[in-house]
């Protein structure tokens, strides 16, 4: 207990940004009305009139924009109808079609994707990409034009995105893509696609990234040598080789990674460097099309930022500790953390990386991310209030770069040059923090706050006296646990870190000013809210110096009234929240009745 938990919910496996729903091309979406009621819509696409049926196919692109359209094509078993025709004669037809699904599945929203599971989705997507990519390599070099394999590469293109898309949403979709082969064709072809089209070979990057995550049973259609080819050569875009780059350590052994550690690391050392001097730029100079630009940018920093947290997962930096809960008369298992912090640090591989990292412009370029992408995006917008749409793209760059300063915060390094880089985060982040509540920016107060939890965390261990909390931060943090309306996440987040903080200082100030934020935010709490707050309580308030704050709060009488509501909370989240919660509010509902009952018997 005590832990910042992951977001409740269902796991979406690989989350790339740059990736916008499909849109018609504007010739036609100026030429077509979605005037027809969408039944009428899937009787024209089933129908034998060729124009009608494409007319019909490019509608239903537009016709899935919306959340409500969506809603309104699933009901009317549109995604069956759509399936049905990825076979269709039309290129148009097929391309459109394909569009749609995207569009329908964008979401993230499993219904979706298991209604398009049950209507053999992801065969016939996969039979539709084999299908375009026999017409595009079957034709001529020297005919290989825009106007005769453009609507067939397009095509291939978005078969791979919607099978991305399948497989971040749904388990079934990675392994039934997995059986068929199609990452060993993708790897054993990569060279091919990128003569062929930057787009289509950045397309199956992003597959074989999304493939390949905690997936074992995918290795072994991957060949590290064109891998490794493609990464370090020199005629691939930097999108294509960080996603790339991300698969390799992924699907490669810990030893194989350690040939590779430190080219991977150029690679995310330029890129990152490269981001920083692009999103300070001004968006006025950009040449063409400045929202593809900004799309190509944003989306390079967010998956180069992936690709360093992967390889600080992948070897082993960062340290996965237990879960330090309180509970009565038990005893932790699984022997001296201190000992699994040594054993990951004194690896030579775990060595090279944290002096790279503590010696080089990677921690000041997630830094610099992390910090001012905010404010550039504002620029940006504000310069050019078409590209609004880059406060998305922004906003999942911040809560990448947080992520990764997190990660820092996890590594087990005691050095005096990790501590002072670790206090740089934590005032950074802090910031951040503050921020984006004021802003009520949702995700990055989230990733900012669980991020924050390991930085802090770690300076504990290692400089207690600098890393103590101002009281402005703690009531800010105060704030954000009581603040019915912040996210639930963020809640979680600030309830576990505040939780860690008292526990750790063990001061009557901090520990009174986090009983009376606990106090006032338990009782309307959601599930995963409660569950936190209570883990955090009994943390705090393990040990018996400080039982007296509670008997002045009145606290264990107000406990006792809301056991019976929290097994309510529990019985009624049985279906609509996921088991690893519940499993989490059981643990927590019997460690509440044995904290009563302990603190009854010593106050």
């Amino acid at each position: 207990m005590g832990k910042a938990k992951k977001r409740s919910g269902k796991d979406v496996r690989h989350n790339p940004i740059s990736r916008p729903p499909v849109q018609l091309p504007e010739d036609i979406s100026q030429s077509i009305k979605i005037e027809l009621p969408k039944n009428s819509l899937f009787a024209k696409l089933a129908g034998t009139d060729d124009e009608e049926r494409r007319r019909a196919a490019l509608t239903l692109v537009a016709a899935c924009e919306t959340r409500e359209e969506r809603r309104e094509v699933l009901s009317l078993n549109g995604v069956e109808a759509t399936v049905d025709k990825l076979d269709d004669a039309i290129d148009d037809v097929r391309l459109a079609c394909v569009g749609a699904l995207r569009n329908l599945i964008s979401d993230e929203d499993e219904v979706y994707c298991d209604r398009l599971l049950a209507a053999d989705g992801v065969g016939k997507t996969l039979t539709l990409f084999r299908k375009e990519m026999e017409v595009v390599t079957s034709t001529p070099v020297e005919k290989q034009t825009d106007e005769v394999i453009g609507v067939h590469m397009q095509t291939a293109e978005h078969c791979l995105l919607l099978l991305c898309s399948m497989c971040e949403v749904s388990q079934a979709a990675v392994e039934e893509t997995t059986a068929s082969n199609a990452p060993l064709l993708l790897t054993s072809n990569f060279e091919s696609l990128l003569r062929l089209s930057p787009s289509l070979a950045l397309a199956a990057a992003q597959f074989l990234l999304v493939i390949s995550e905690d997936n074992d049973s995918v290795k072994a259609q991957f060949s590290a040598d064109t891998l490794r080819g493609v990464v370090f050569g020199g005629s691939v875009d930097d999108a294509t080789r960080v996603t790339l780059a991300s698969t390799m350590v992924n699907v490669m052994d810990r030893g194989d990674i350690a040939v590779v550690v430190q080219p991977i690391l150029d690679i995310i050392e330029k890129c990152l460097q490269t981001s920083v001097t692009a999103i300070a730029s001004d968006v006025r100079a950009i040449e063409g099309d400045k929202a593809a630009v900004l799309r190509q940018m944003f989306g390079i920093s967010h998956r180069t930022l992936e690709l360093l947290a992967n390889m600080l997962v992948a070897t082993d930096i960062i340290v996965e500790d237990g879960e330090d809960g309180w509970e009565e008369g038990e005893d932790e298992e699984g022997g001296d953390e201190s000992a699994n912090v040594d054993e990951a640090v004194d690896d030579a591989v775990t060595e090279a990386i944290i002096a790279r990292l503590l010696s080089s412009t990677l921690a000041d370029s997630v830094l610099t991310l992390a910090v001012h992408t905010e404010e550039r995006v504002s620029a940006i917008v504000q310069s050019v209030p078409t590209l609004d749409f880059v406060s998305e793209l922004g906003e999942a760059t911040v809560c990448k770069a947080c992520d990764v300063m997190g990660n820092f915060g996890q590594s087990g390094v005691t050095s005096e040059a990790m501590a002072a880089l670790l206090q740089r985060f934590r005032g950074e982040l802090s910031t951040i923090v503050s921020r984006s509540f004021s802003s009520q920016q949702a995700m990055v107060l989230d990733a900012s706050l669980r991020s924050l939890f390991g930085v802090y965390k770690s300076l504990i261990q290692v400089h207690r006296e600098s890393s103590r909390p101002s009281d402005e931060f703690l009531k800010m943090l105060a704030g954000v646990v009581t603040t019915s309306d912040a996210p639930d996440g963020a809640r979680e987040a600030a309830c576990a870190l505040l939780g860690s903080l008292a526990s750790s200082f063990q001061e009557e100030g901090i520990l009174r000013g986090t009983l009376t934020a606990f106090s006032t935010a338990l009782p309307a709490a959601p599930l995963a809210v409660a569950t936190e707050v209570l883990d955090a309580l009994f943390d705090a308030f393990a040990e018996d110096d400080f039982n007296h704050l509670l008997g002045e709060a009145g606290s264990i009488p107000a406990l006792e009234q809301y056991v019976p509501h929290f097994k309510t909370l529990i019985q009624q989240g049985r279906k609509a929240v996921d088991a690893e919660l519940i499993a989490r509010a059981k643990d927590a509902h019997l460690n509440l009745r044995r904290f009563i009952k302990y603190k009854k018997s010593h106050m």
